[in-house]
């Protein structure tokens, strides 16, 4: 995030996710959005589990 404040890239705030992953959101040069997340030692990818995300 250090790096994309310094180059001027919007990203979205850095939020936790149902499966314990932090993640921003950001946009290529051609505006497709896609997602950047760091995992936690408690995110799901890690850990194993299920998510029903409620959204």
């Amino acid at each position: 995030m250090a790096r994309l404040d310094a180059l001027g890239i919007a990203y979205t705030p850095k939020k936790l996710g149902c499966d314990h992953t932090y993640q921003i959101w950001l946009s290529d040069p051609d505006g497709n959005a896609f997602e950047v997340h760091q995992y936690t030692e408690h995110s799901l990818q890690r850990t194993g589990g299920v998510v029903e995300a409620d959204w």
